[in-house]
């Protein structure tokens, strides 16, 4: 099933050679959720964090089975970003966006 969320931010917590760390998420499950939570318990480096589906509607996949919006608030991106944000993450509504906050 590949590394979650969590996985990759402990590595890079632990790592010395990693100063901040980049997230991009995506709409539908909740894995950014749990992440949020990890940022706000164990996160000392900064995290910047883009979750990709702002302007997608409601109920449509999105490339694959995971990306589409189900009956849980907290799938949206709108919401994911939030949760972050309350989280310590530093958040972004596009990629530009995101880049010009990590510069």
């Amino acid at each position: 099933s590949g590394s979650s969320f969590v996985d990759c931010l402990q590595l890079f917590q632990n790592d010395p050679s990693v100063k901040r760390i980049v997230m991009i998420g995506e709409i539908g499950g909740i894995s950014e959720i749990a992440a949020a939570d990890y940022i706000k318990q164990s996160i000392s480096k900064p995290v910047y964090a883009y979750i990709a589906g702002h302007s997608a509607p409601s109920d449509v996949q999105m490339g694959h089975a995971g990306a589409i919006l189900g009956t849980n608030a907290l799938e949206s991106a709108t919401a994911k970003t939030a949760y972050l944000q309350q989280s310590g993450a530093i958040t972004a509504n596009s990629i530009s966006e995101l880049v010009q906050k990590i510069k």
